[in-house]
């Protein structure tokens, strides 16, 4: 094993779970880790960090789908409860005016 520290390790341990290393820097990290309960401890924590922020992320994502839903009805609400009303009286008074023959002058 090469002369390498622990803080050397705990800096490559994020990319070291992104796979962007390099094959000999991965198998380097991958020896240390073997042997140090220490580097194998911090690459744990850093896993865990990432798993809860996936969460907390999704969590997020999901408020936000929610609230964008609620908004949707609610401007779908007032749509349809300022539209709705125009169009039966529109409706109403086109056939009162055709049963009363205004239409078409009777």
């Amino acid at each position: 094993m090469q002369n390498i520290t622990c803080n050397m390790i705990k800096d490559l341990i994020p990319s070291y779970l992104d796979e962007i290393l390099t094959d000999d820097t991965n198998e380097l990290v991958k020896e240390h880790l073997a042997v140090c309960p220490e580097c194998a401890q911090a690459l744990n924590a850093e896993s865990q960090r990432r798993v809860e922020g996936l969460w907390a992320e999704q969590e997020r994502g999901e408020a936000f789908s929610q609230k964008l839903l609620e908004r949707r009805k609610f401007v779908t609400g007032l749509i349809v409860g300022f539209f709705l009303p125009v169009i039966v009286v529109a409706v109403r008074l086109l056939f009162g005016m055709l049963l009363n023959g205004i239409v078409y002058g009777f």
